[in-house]
C-alpha cells in the first residue's frame, strides 16, 4: 500500500526498510495487526512536507523526523493548529486525555459524548465536549474513531502511539490550572488505592503547582480527601525542606532562606522561641506549647511541656501551666489531625492532668477534656475517658473543686450516644458523689432522669442531696415535667407537636417538605429563633432552614422546610436554635453554682424524635448534643433579617 502511495505521489521508496518499520513499530505488540490511521497519518505527514528529503518513505526522512514518534507529534502539532483558538485547542487535547488512561499508558476504551461531558465536567463546557468531538472524528482529522455500541455511538483514541505525542502536546496547550487539577485528581485516586501510603504523597514542586493554582482548583466530591492528602504532603514538605536547610546550614545560601524567606522567618521564630522557655514562666511555656499545638507540632508541644513544665516538685504554677496547656489544646481536639488520633492525643493529656497536684487546677483540666471528650466518634472510648476522669476526680481534695469537677463530668456523660453506658457512668458518679457528700452532680444526674420521665431514680439519685440542693433539683425536676407536659413553657426557641403525626409533612421519599410550629421569645433582629434544622440522631446535620423574620406576635410560627432526603423510616432529630439572650442568670434567690450566667443563643435541649413511618414527639437532649452544629454552613445573615 505504501509502495503505491509512494509510485503515485513520486516519493521515494526503500522497500526493506519499509517492511522493517512496519514490523518492528507500526505492527500491534498483541495481534501483529498494522492500523489503517497509522499508514495514513503517515502519507499525509510525509506528502505535505516541502523538502525533498523529507519527502521519502526512507530511512533517511524518518531519522530526521525522528521515528514514528516524532511524525505522530508533528502530525498532532499541526492537526492541533487547525483550531482557530486556544480554547479550541485546549477542548480537543482534554476530550483526547479524557480517552486515554494516562496511569497505564494506554486507550482508556470507548466512552459516549455523555460520558465525556460527565468526566469533563468543571473542566470543560458540555457544547465544547461536543464541537470537540465532531471535529476529532472528521475524516480529515481521525484523531479519535467512531465505534458503534448498543444504544449509542462511542469514542475511542485512534491509537496508542499518540499517547506520548498527546502528554507533550498537554503540557503545551492545557493551562496551569488544568495540569494541576488533573495532577491532583490523578494522585488522590493513586493514594486512596494504596491504603494511604506516604510515597504517594506529592512532592515539593508538585505542591508548589498545585498551590500557585489554588483559586481554580476543582474538588469534586472528594475535597475532604484531597485537602487531607494536600496537607499531609504539605507536612512532609516542610520537614524535607527543614532538612534540606539544615544540610545547608554551611552554605550563604541558608543565611539568606533564613533572612529573606517567609518560610525561614517562621523557622526563625519558632527557633527563637524554643531557645527562650529555659527562663520563662510556666505560663508562658504552656502559651507556647498551646502555639505549636495548633500547628499540629504536637510532639514539639509534648516535649517542651515535659521539659520546661512537669518538674518533680510540686508548685502552684507549675500546676497551673499544665491545666492551661490540657484546658486549651483539649478545646480544639476536634479542629487538628494529629497522626495518631484525637483518643490518642486525649489520653495523652490525661497523663499531665494527673500529674496535677493543686486541686482546683486538676478540676480545670479534669473539666476541660471532660468537655473534649464528647467530640470522640467513638462512644467507648468516650466513656472509658470519662470513667478516668471520674477516677482522677476522686483524688482532688477541695469539696468545691472536686464537685465541679464531677458535675461537669456528668453534663458531658449523658451526652454519649449509648443509653447502657451513660446509665454505667451516672451510676458510678453518684456513688462518688455520695461518697464525697457532694450534691450538686446529684442535681444534674437527677435532671437527667427527669427528662426520661424515670421517677424512680430522679428520687434515689437525691437521696442523700443536702436539703438546699435538694430543693433547688425538686423545683427544677417538676419543672421538667411541666415542660415535657406543655413544651411551649421551655425558655428558647422549641419546637411543637402539631398534628397527629407530631410534624406536618408532603412529598416522597429523599423529597419531604416538612412545616414546623416554632414556639420563641422573640424580640427583633438580635434575639429571635434565626433557623432550625433536621439531624440525625448521632449529631449529623442533613437539612437546615434559616428564618429571617423576628415574630413577635405570631407565637407560635410556621415556617417550611423543602427537600428533606431521607427515608420513610429513618429516625430523626427536629429541633430550632435561638440567636441572642433569651432569659439572664444567674438567679439571686438561688445557688450561683447551678448557673453559667446569662444564657447566649443556641439551642435547647427541647426537640422532637421520630420518623414519617412512626410519628414525632416531643423528647428533652442534652444542651450540648451536637452543639458544634452552630458553627456549620448555612448560617443566618444579619443584614437579611426583617423585624415585623
Amino acid at each position: 500500500m505504501l509502495e503505491v502511495i509512494a509510485n503515485t505521489e513520486n516519493l521515494g521508496f526503500e522497500r526493506k526498510f519499509i517492511a522493517e518499520l512496519a514490523e518492528e513499530e507500526l505492527a500491534d505488540r498483541e495481534d501483529g495487526l498494522i492500523s489503517p490511521v497509522d499508514l495514513q497519518i503517515l502519507s499525509w505527514m510525509i506528502e505535505r512536507q516541502s523538502g525533498e528529503e523529507l519527502r521519502a518513505f526512507n530511512r533517511s526522512a524518518f531519522q530526521k523526523f525522528g521515528g514514528v514518534e516524532g511524525l505522530l507529534t508533528r502530525f498532532l502539532e499541526r492537526t492541533l493548529e487547525a483550531r482557530v483558538t486556544t480554547s479550541q485547542r485546549q477542548s480537543a487535547v482534554k476530550v483526547l486525555l479524557a480517552l486515554t488512561d494516562l496511569d497505564r499508558q494506554v486507550r482508556a476504551g470507548v466512552l459516549t459524548v455523555s460520558v465525556l461531558k460527565e468526566k469533563l465536567k468543571g473542566s470543560a463546557k458540555p457544547e465544547e465536549v461536543s464541537e470537540a468531538v465532531s471535529w476529532l472524528a472528521r475524516g480529515d482529522v481521525r484523531l479519535i474513531t467512531p465505534q458503534e455500541q448498543e444504544q449509542a455511538v462511542g469514542y475511542e483514541l485512534a491509537h496508542e502511539r499518540l499517547i506520548p505525542a498527546l502528554m507533550r502536546q498537554a503540557g503545551k496547550e492545557l493551562s496551569a490550572a488544568d495540569q494541576a487539577n488533573r495532577l491532583l485528581d490523578r494522585r488522590v485516586n493513586e493514594w486512596l488505592g494504596n491504603q494511604c501510603q506516604n510515597r504517594y504523597l506529592f512532592g515539593l514542586r508538585e505542591l508548589w503547582l498545585i498551590d500557585r493554582q489554588k483559586p481554580y482548583l476543582v474538588w469534586g466530591a472528594k475535597r475532604e480527601q484531597k485537602e487531607r492528602l494536600l496537607r499531609l504532603s504539605r507536612r512532609r514538605g516542610y520537614g524535607l525542606l527543614a532538612a534540606l536547610c539544615l544540610a545547608a546550614l554551611v552554605s550563604t545560601g541558608f543565611g539568606s532562606w533564613l533572612k529573606f524567606t517567609p518560610n525561614g522567618q517562621i523557622y526563625q521564630i519558632q527557633w527563637q522561641l524554643s531557645s527562650l522557655l529555659a527562663d520563662a514562666s510556666d505560663a508562658m511555656v504552656a502559651d507556647a506549647a498551646v502555639a505549636f499545638a495548633k500547628h499540629d507540632q504536637w510532639s514539639k508541644a509534648f516535649a517542651i511541656t515535659q521539659k520546661y513544665i512537669q518538674k518533680d516538685k510540686p508548685s502552684k504554677p507549675r500546676d497551673q501551666g499544665l491545666a492551661k496547656f490540657v484546658s486549651e489544646t483539649s478545646g480544639f481536639l476536634n479542629k487538628v489531625d494529629w497522626s495518631d488520633g484525637q483518643i490518642a492525643l486525649l489520653e495523652k493529656l490525661e497523663t499531665f492532668a494527673n500529674d496535677i497536684q493543686s486541686d482546683g487546677s486538676k478540676s480545670d483540666a479534669l473539666r476541660a477534656i471532660a468537655n473534649a471528650s464528647v467530640e470522640l466518634s467513638d462512644p467507648d472510648k468516650a466513656a472509658e475517658v470519662l470513667a478516668n476522669a471520674l477516677a482522677a476526680a476522686q483524688n482532688i481534695q477541695d469539696d468545691g473543686s472536686k464537685s465541679d469537677a464531677l458535675r461537669t463530668i456528668v453534663n458531658e456523660a449523658v451526652v454519649i450516644d449509648d443509653e447502657s453506658l451513660v446509665q454505667n457512668l451516672l451510676r458510678e458518679a453518684l456513688q462518688i458523689s455520695r461518697k464525697e457528700k457532694s450534691s450538686m452532680p446529684m442535681v444534674e444526674i437527677s435532671n437527667f432522669h427527669a427528662q426520661q420521665s424515670d421517677w424512680a431514680q430522679v428520687l434515689d439519685a437525691l437521696r442523700t442531696c443536702e436539703n438546699k440542693e435538694k430543693t433547688i433539683a425538686l423545683s427544677q425536676n417538676l419543672t421538667i415535667l411541666a415542660e415535657h407536659n406543655n413544651p411551649e413553657l421551655i425558655k428558647g426557641a422549641v419546637v411543637l407537636e402539631n398534628g397527629p403525626n407530631g410534624i406536618e409533612y408532603e412529598g416522597q421519599p429523599d423529597n419531604y417538605t416538612f412545616t414546623a410550629t416554632i414556639q420563641s421569645p422573640d424580640q427583633d433582629c438580635e434575639r429571635h429563633a434565626d433557623w432550625w434544622e433536621v439531624l440525625t440522631p448521632d449529631g449529623i446535620l442533613i437539612k437546615r432552614q434559616l428564618v429571617d423574620k423576628v415574630h413577635k406576635t405570631e407565637r407560635p410560627f410556621s415556617s417550611t422546610m423543602p427537600s428533606v432526603k431521607i427515608q420513610p423510616d429513618q429516625a430523626v432529630i427536629v429541633r430550632a436554635h435561638f440567636n441572642g439572650t433569651y432569659f439572664s442568670g444567674p438567679d439571686p434567690l438561688v445557688d450561683e453554682r447551678f448557673f453559667s450566667g446569662h444564657r447566649k443563643s443556641g439551642y435547647t435541649d427541647q426537640a422532637l424524635l421520630g420518623s414519617i413511618a412512626d410519628g414525632f414527639k416531643s423528647v428533652r437532649l442534652s444542651e450540648n448534643f451536637a452543639k458544634g452544629l452552630e458553627n456549620k454552613e448555612p448560617l443566618p445573615d444579619p443584614e437579611a433579617c426583617v423585624d415585623e
